[in-house]
């Protein structure tokens, strides 16, 4: 297939890759995760580096949506990054595997990722995962590209890329590993300008790990290392570690749940029958196996992190399917196309309906209660303003965060008249959830309730 032909096929699954990222950024409401990112981007300086150092991510990404929030504070907007940054990914990944395998390879290869869930998803999140992986992509393919003919130009390229790739995403540190094994071996003579251009990333990363060490972080919220690594191998073609994880899946359609990991067991077959023949393999399995053996002690391996290098997952697959019939190619494709159309429009994976929960309770100037912060940072983001939201369950995030744009744990106290209540299952400790609701109700006398999957919102007036 010549230069021309490659195009033809190229336009319409990048196409295909960009109407389905635009459409998932209409999925689904701006959740937890997404308002803890405004929160910390909406604050001003020198309040912003105070929280993003307190944050468990670095502050390239915050930086970015900062900026766009200067102009627009619209949900779609602040996603926009996120959508380019998939993308242009997809080229990347068209690039790198041709350069490793066949143009063959290549195509399959971009459209696997042009309809993996887990791409589309990230790539319709105001998180800096879409990001980050853009970053990775771009840093192996001027690696390679190094590997090819060492260059000061590309000495220079790749110093510059680790360190703004690790300020948007630590995981992408973890890249200098196998780089290193990888280029040593074959360039021992260049080893000194290698090691000045990894100084760069190491120093500056130092720099903002020992600024960042003087505030408290949380948890990394993790699962157990076999957890992980289950999450890592199946999410490139179901997702599942977003809004909707497995477990959930599971309590909510254990039939569909089983439908949906017949592909990543197809999947896993490929990667494991491919892996140790691909050139890739050092440059995946390295990080995977650092992290893994990390985590027996320490929880440290988030499969949402290390979905920064998923494109390489599929890549690795990608070369053991390619060797197959176009009816199976096709299968799996079009099966991991289904997977995202799903995903997209089923209200199962659509999170909670937290923007028609604001809207129920605006109908009156009341005070909000929340029972998690599931609901509570949404509310403060639709609102743009904490002021009238009132959390009563449990906040995990860090004292001076929450100094800084709301979210500490209050007492109920009945003082209005009438009040709101958004209550959830989700996040909080049963047991305090209990007796938060007995207290209310032992004061205010419910007029109203809405249920929204998850959510159940009261109305309530002063007994």
């Amino acid at each position: 297939m010549n230069a021309s032909k490659n195009i033809r096929f190229l336009v319409p699954i990048i196409s295909l890759g960009i109407v389905l990222r635009v459409l998932s950024t209409h999925t689904y409401d701006f959740w937890f995760d997404e308002a803890y990112t405004y929160q910390i981007a909406n604050l001003p300086f020198p309040e912003f580096w105070e929280a993003a150092l307190s944050d468990n991510n670095p502050p390239i990404y915050y930086l970015m949506i900062k900026a766009i929030l200067q102009k627009s504070q619209n949900e779609l907007i602040i996603r926009f990054p996120s959508v380019i940054g998939g993308i242009l990914t997809l080229v990347l990944v068209y690039k790198i595997s041709k350069k490793l395998s066949s143009a063959k390879v290549a195509r399959v290869a971009v459209a696997l990722c042009a309809v993996s869930p887990l791409l589309i998803y990230l790539s319709s999140e105001a998180r800096p995962h879409s990001i980050a992986i853009f970053f990775s992509m771009l840093v192996v393919y001027v690696f390679l590209k190094l590997l090819e003919k060492p260059k000061s130009a590309l000495f220079i390229l790749i110093s510059l890329l680790l360190t703004l790739g690790a300020l948007v995403q630590y995981y992408i540190l973890l890249l200098i590993l196998p780089f290193s094994l990888i280029f040593l071996k074959r360039y021992r003579k260049f080893r000194v300008v290698w090691l000045l251009a990894l100084s760069l990333p190491i120093l500056t990363l130092a720099m903002w790990f020992f600024k960042s060490y003087e505030y408290y972080h949380t948890t990394c919220y993790c699962p157990n290392m076999p957890l992980s690594i289950i999450y890592v191998l199946i999410s490139p073609t179901v997702n599942m570690i977003g809004q909707i994880t497995l477990g959930e899946l599971l309590s909510k359609n254990s039939a569909l749940f089983g439908l949906l990991m017949i592909p990543p067991a197809i999947f896993a077959f490929l990667f494991a029958r491919a892996i140790f023949s691909s050139k890739l393999k050092l440059i995946y399995l390295i990080p995977f196996v650092f992290l893994s053996i990390i985590s027996i002690k320490m929880p440290v391996f988030s499969p949402k992190a290390f979905a920064i290098f998923s494109p390489l997952f599929l890549i690795i697959a990608s070369e053991s399917l390619a060797k197959n019939s176009k009816i199976l190619i096709t299968t799996l494709v079009f099966s991991m196309l289904i997977i995202t159309i799903l995903q997209i429009s089923h209200h199962t994976f659509s999170g909670e309906k937290l923007k028609k929960a604001f809207s129920i309770t605006q109908k009156s100037g009341a005070p909000v209660f929340h029972n998690s912060v599931l609901s509570y940072y949404s509310f403060c983001f639709y609102a743009k303003s904490c002021s009238n939201q009132v959390l009563l369950g449990q906040n995990p995030l860090p004292k001076v965060q929450k100094d800084l744009f709301g979210g500490n744990q209050e007492q109920f106290r009945p003082k209005s008249k009438n009040i709101w209540l958004v209550d959830t299952l989700k996040w909080t400790n049963e047991n305090r959830r209990q007796k938060q609701i007995e207290k209310i109700f032992t004061s205010y006398f419910p007029i109203d309730k809405v249920y929204l999957d998850n959510l159940t919102i009261y109305s309530a007036i002063r007994r």
